[in-house]
């Protein structure tokens, strides 16, 4: 008790308040069970004056818990609204893509099909930008199943969690396996990127 109220003063002597928040209303679960069983909101976002003043247009959201038994706090702050600027991203293989039995057949497909005009640079060409458009068309259809992926599995994970209780431990960890699959493949796309 005497940590919170020295926590506290802390806040109030900095001036910093609680910000407003949308997602699952606890931020930390002990994950056991029976009567042992402890959830808390633990985590949060707070700001001063100054802050809010430059940053007027703001979002805090809690997130799923995905690994760890605190939830993540997203802060998302514009000093104005902001639409989307969209590249068009360069073509670049990942690695990745190879290890896939799918993407391999659509390659192959591209490669066995015979190109009757030009010389033989043409139709090397022709199989390079063949490969490539086929590559983007399934790279679009599973990155479109990943993403549809994580977002249910996020979905159940924080409904699982806003209902959490002792029998849904298993549940919520069979969740987050499946979810760390899906962004573990993300993430290796990602970095090859970067």
């Amino acid at each position: 008790m005497r940590q919170m109220e020295e926590f506290r003063e802390a806040l109030e002597f900095c001036n910093l308040h609680d910000l407003q928040y949308s997602g699952p209303k606890f931020t930390w679960s002990n994950k056991r069970g029976g009567d042992d069983f402890v959830q808390e909101r633990l985590d949060r976002a707070t700001t001063n004056g100054e802050w809010l003043e430059i940053f007027q247009y703001m979002t805090v959201e809690i997130l799923a818990t995905r690994s760890s038994d605190h939830a993540p706090v997203h802060v998302m702050a514009c000093i104005q609204p902001q639409g989307l600027v969209r590249h068009s991203p360069r073509f670049f293989y990942e690695g990745g893509w190879g290890k896939q039995e799918e993407n391999r057949k659509t390659i192959k497909k591209v490669w066995v099909a015979k190109i009757q005009a030009g010389n033989e640079w043409q139709k090397l060409k022709k199989k390079i930008e063949g490969s490539k458009r086929e590559i983007l068309c399934w790279r679009r259809k599973n990155k479109e199943q990943n993403e549809n992926g994580i977002e249910q599995k996020t979905k159940q994970l924080v409904l699982f969690q806003q209902t959490e209780g002792p029998d849904k431990n298993e549940e919520i960890e069979q969740i987050q396996k499946d979810l760390h699959e899906l962004l573990e493949a993300e993430e290796m796309g990602w970095r090859q990127q970067a």
